[in-house]
């Protein structure tokens, strides 16, 4: 990376840069291959590291798994680095000061709903650019007295070095080895004064991989070479950034520090009084918010024409109106999946009464919001609020698509196939004479749109009571709405039901339903995308929360308390992944891999793991099964020393609907194909250079 040298702190930190000894080649790092960039400082924060592991069987995908199971619920070692609302957070609580600047830095890659996933989160040089800018507007502005105990009083070389040992402790969250203070006493003292070296040193530690990722790398298990035993101050790290989102406390630090976080038991205790804690409560909603897409309210566009009343301020009253739902739910209440999805009660102020048509009741707060339950409008849990309805709408109307997909992918764990290739992808025109419900039909009722149709649009009819920003309606262009629905294509939550309310009681009722949502946060918590290294992870918890009630706080009970927040594997070293059964099994597949959902797969589904051709390999790396159909992604990489074209044959296990990045039988765009088919690439990836890798997919109904 090239380094400005308009800045003479950064070539400084070049040659202060604490590299992470034993990360390279066996660590999980933001990326496969690349690792993560230089952090602004010049040190390599896991560079070379693997991804979080792919491959593996899709959940209830047909094909059963094989009988190698995983070791144990622990993923890979890794670096993770902080997200914008970490960044800014840790700041906060190191040196007491509020700002934006995780703001500034680049959006970074949503994975499976969240923006946290550990393999996602790079350096870019663009960040590093804005990393070395906050660092630096930071130490410019923070008090001495922040720092230590004696640098707002005293410029004594000792000084500066207790400065450096208790800062570093905090900003690196791990103890400081004599070596590191050395070195950064050295680069105060190339300043005049010590308030200057002091504030360099700032600038420094916060451009260091130490402070911008957070370690997940352990020792050696002396009794088993595979595994990596995480320290007291990872795991403290571990559970100060999953419970509040930043650095651990005081509390925190003086437990690791006496060795008492490595215990399952030890861990637990810490996470439920972190769970009590108010800093708990933003955590909580930013994880609903973005489980259920809905931290785009202020911004998603809609058409002004159509809804003139949706304001700025109207949108800040919906997402207000949210947030104290979560609260209350989660916090005042018992904390229940139940609850969450059935509660009637609610928070109002005077535009969403005005939006709701209620009258306000009871006592506002400080932002004017009151409890309120709206009687009437068939409104119970939280995807009947005005604002998730409105996130899930069209800009111009409501939409049985996007609010059926809403539950099938964010509530089912159930993700639809892309659309076949040559679909224009436009909703049915307006028509002053139909209802939505008798546009919408063909969606569900003819090929080839009915394939995925018929499992999302049969949801979202019932939500057809409420407009595109959420406001309730009994007549739709003067004919009643209907509003029955059905859920089909899942393991047990399959039936008829009419409209949000029953929904509501099906959903909350729902093993599914619950299963997913312990993915969602298991997802949320540990940073991992779906797969099949990540199914040995989240799979042990899934089932051990299925027999109970679930919760809030059984969620971080069973997540604080499972080993991977105690254990690691080496990328090499790492326990077999599930390998995919002959095609044709009865897959009991109810795993957490490269697809969602559990169930059993009654049709057949192509293996996971395909034996190389050549020096051509091939895995399977995604696959969502639907009962009705399935759809796998695969990965190919010339593993040769030459550059070679790539083909594979595949038994569909049933009729091709799509296929991407792919031909089949050396035509592009087939449907309709049956029996075993021929992959091969397309224009710019059939021919792999070495080590060269491309994906291609496909879909297939039933």
């Amino acid at each position: 990376m090239t380094m400005s040298t308009s800045k003479p702190s950064i070539i400084v930190l070049g040659a202060l840069a604490l590299t992470f000894i034993g990360c390279a080649g066996d660590v999980s790092g933001p990326g496969a291959g690349g690792g993560a960039a230089n952090a602004a400082t010049g040190g390599n924060a896991g560079s070379g590291g693997s991804g979080a592991g792919s491959g593996g069987d899709g959940a209830g995908s047909g094909g059963s798994p094989s009988t190698a199971p995983c070791e144990a619920g622990t993923g890979m070692r890794r670096l993770w680095r902080l997200t914008p609302r970490q960044y800014d957070n840790t700041i906060r609580d190191l040196f007491q000061l509020e700002g934006e600047w995780g703001a500034t830095f680049p959006a970074d890659v949503v994975v499976d709903g969240f923006a946290n996933n550990g393999e996602a989160l790079v350096v870019s040089p663009l960040l590093a650019d804005k990393l070395r800018d906050a660092a630096e507007d930071i130490a410019a502005r923070v008090e001495l007295s922040a720092l230590s105990a004696c640098a707002g009083s005293d410029t004594s070389a000792a000084c500066m070095t207790e400065t450096i040992t208790t800062l570093g402790e905090r900003v690196f969250r791990r103890p400081m080895a004599q070596e590191d203070v050395d070195r950064y006493a050295a680069l105060a003292g190339t300043e005049p004064s010590f308030e200057a070296g002091a504030r360099l040193v700032v600038t420094a530690m916060l451009q260091s991989p130490h402070f911008i990722y957070r370690r997940e790398l352990g020792s050696p298990d002396p009794a088993d070479a595979k595994r990596y035993l995480l320290d007291d101050h990872e795991v403290a790290s571990e559970l100060s950034y999953l419970l509040w989102q930043t650095t651990p406390d005081d509390a925190l630090r003086q437990a690791a520090a006496a060795g008492e976080l490595h215990t399952a038991e030890q861990i637990q205790a810490a996470a439920m009084r972190m769970l009590g804690d108010a800093r708990a409560r933003p955590v909580v909603r930013a994880f609903v918010l973005e489980w259920l897409g809905l931290d785009s309210i202020p911004t998603v566009p809609k058409d002004p024409g159509r809804f003139p009343e949706l304001t700025a301020e109207l949108r800040a009253s919906m997402l207000g109106e949210i947030e104290r739902f979560i609260d209350h739910v989660m916090f005042a209440g018992d904390g229940s999946l139940t609850a969450l999805l059935t509660s009637p009660d609610t928070f109002l102020d005077a535009r969403l009464a005005e939006l709701y048509g209620a009258t306000l009741s009871g006592t506002p707060d400080a932002q004017g919001f009151a409890p309120a339950q709206i009687t009437g409008q068939e409104r119970k849990g939280i995807l009947t609020l005005g604002g998730v309805m409105m996130r899930h709408g069209r800009s111009n109307d409501s939409s049985p698509v996007h609010r059926g997909r809403l539950v099938r992918e964010r509530l089912f764990c159930q993700v639809p196939p892309p659309p076949p290739p040559g679909i224009v992808v436009q909703p049915p025109p307006d028509d002053p004479t139909k209802t939505v419900r008798e546009r919408y039909a063909a969606h569900s009722q003819e090929q080839p749109c009915k394939g995925c149709h018929v499992l999302m649009d049969p949801i979202g009819f019932s939500f057809e009571r409420f407009d595109g920003i959420g406001r309730y309606r009994a007549m739709e262009n003067g004919q009643a709405i209907d509003v029955s629905g059905e859920i089909g294509g899942t393991p047990s939550s399959d039936g008829t039901f009419t409209g949000t309310e029953e929904l509501a009681d099906v959903l909350a009722s729902s093993a599914d339903v619950s299963a997913c949502m312990t993915r969602q946060w298991l997802r949320f918590a540990y940073g991992l995308h779906q797969s099949s290294a990540t199914q040995c992870v989240t799979q042990p918890l899934v089932e051990a929360l299925s027999g109970e009630p679930l919760t809030l706080a059984a969620l971080v009970r069973a997540s604080s308390g499972g080993e991977h927040l105690r254990v690691r594997y080496s990328a090499n070293d790492a326990p077999a992944e599930p390998e995919a059964g002959a095609s044709g099994g009865d897959g009991d597949g109810d795993g957490d891999g490269d697809g969602d959902g559990d169930g059993d797969g009654d049709g057949d589904a192509p293996d996971a793991a395909v034996e190389p051709s050549g020096d051509i390999s091939y895995e399977r790396v995604m696959n969502d099964d639907f009962t009705t159909g399935y759809c796998a992604h695969y990965e190919v990489v010339n593993n040769g020393a030459s550059p070679m074209a790539w083909s594979i044959d595949l038994d569909l296990g049933g009729t091709l609907q799509n296929h991407w990045e792919s031909m089949v039988n050396g035509q592009i765009g087939v449907t309709g194909a049956t029996g075993t088919v021929t992959f091969t690439g397309v224009t710019h990836n059939a021919t792999l250079s070495p080590a060269a890798s491309t994906r291609f997919g496909f879909c297939v109904n039933r």
